[in-house]
């Protein structure tokens, strides 16, 4: 019997802390080669792209595909998110579908917490002042991945080229963290220089971040 999951249960029962665990046990399988993960399919549209991208884990006896769309233009042109995803997880042993879910939250704290790991063991212990960019779904999961690993974070500078993104989410953030100093910038630059951590999420297909700034 296929189990259907849609996004409201599958962010009753997700949270970037396990999302996190999984996230790091998984890069570490990968590493030791125990993981069969083959290049991601690409289908290519107008305004954007569609992602295959399967995998298999022996240790968790766990394989499936998660089907992605990615429209940059999405939420200006229709009010829909610019990632739209849907996974299902399938039985190695019979190849019955046990499970299809919505891939839209899970991919959100997955990237978030892909993130957060790095920022785990590539930043200082102490990090204290950090600059993000980009304001949107993905700015949410970083900050919240971030949080997990370096909670004693005292500062974010934010910038988003949409002046009311940065706004919103100040407002939004303060509710959730409130012993964080939130403080609204006017470009990248102003975010990078002086910061411990810099977090960029945005659909750019340019370079933003100048290193003589770090």
């Amino acid at each position: 019997m296929t189990l259907y999951l849609t996004q409201d249960e599958v962010k009753s029962i997700l949270d970037m802390k396990s999302t996190l665990q999984a996230v790091e046990s998984a890069f570490r399988e990968m590493g030791n080669e125990n993981i069969e993960m083959p290049a991601r399919v690409y289908l290519h549209f107008d305004k954007g792209v569609l992602i295959a991208m399967p995998a298999y884990m022996p240790g968790l006896n766990a394989a499936g595909t998660k089907l992605v769309t990615v429209h940059p233009g999405n939420k200006q042109a229709y009010g829909l998110p610019a990632v739209i995803a849907r996974i299902v997880l399938n039985s190695p042993e019979n190849g019955v579908p046990l499970a299809i879910m919505d891939g839209t939250y899970v991919t959100a704290l997955r990237t978030g917490a892909a993130g957060a790991t790095g920022i785990k063991y590539l930043s200082k212990e102490d990090s204290k002042e950090v600059g993000l960019c980009g304001l949107g779904v993905q700015g949410r999961s970083q900050l919240m991945g971030l949080m997990e690993v370096r909670p004693g974070v005292e500062k974010i500078k934010v910038y988003d080229v949409i002046p009311e993104a940065k706004d919103s989410f100040v407002n939004e953030m303060k509710e959730k963290y409130p012993n964080i100093e939130f403080v609204t910038v006017g470009s990248a630059k102003e975010a990078a220089e002086g910061s411990d951590i810099v977090i960029t999420c945005t659909t750019s297909p340019e370079a933003f971040i100048d290193g003589a700034w770090l």
